[in-house]
């Protein structure tokens, strides 16, 4: 995995705000919790209505990606298995998928052919904002979180 939303992962902050720029996006870079991301609102990811934030590591650049996709109630499990499926296609077979419905996390770990960890997680919730809709989160991280997931997911399958 090399890129989010076709942005390669690595690119400067300048870079990256280039980009947005000449895809004419409505966004804001904000920092919170030490947390620094470009927060793109009123765009699309998967052909779905999404917000999109696009996180920068301490050194300025481009790592970890996030979508949260608003679904109706009853397209969310179609939009999730065609993720699922499209995503074991392009990436392997998923490392876990927990849970059923609204408890569901898929996650995906893998290393590049350059040998960098990265993580795909998938997660639901409904919408508190907005009843009968889905929250569908997906999140790419490259590099540095992965160890991360991955402990958190051990953890996970420990307490089971």
């Amino acid at each position: 995995m090399d890129s989010f939303w076709g942005i390669k992962f690595g690119i400067t902050k300048k870079e990256l705000e280039d980009i947005l720029r000449q895809k004419n996006l409505n966004y804001s870079f904000k920092n919170l919790s030490g947390n620094s991301f470009f927060y793109i609102e009123k765009t699309t990811f998967y052909k779905t209505p999404s917000v999109i934030h696009l996180y920068l590591n301490e050194r300025g650049q481009f790592y970890k990606g996030g979508a949260v996709l608003f679904v109706k109630e009853e397209d969310a499990m179609g939009l999730v298995n065609s993720l699922v499926s499209d995503l074991n296609q392009k990436y392997g077979h998923f490392y876990s998928d927990k849970g059923e419905y609204l408890e569901r996390e898929v996650q995906w770990l893998f290393r590049s052919p350059e040998g960098v960890q990265s993580a795909i997680s998938l997660a639901l919730k409904a919408d508190p904002n907005f009843p009968g809709f889905i929250d569908v989160f997906l999140l790419y991280t490259h590099g540095v979180e992965v160890d991360k997931v991955q402990k958190n997911q051990e953890e996970k399958t420990r307490d089971l």
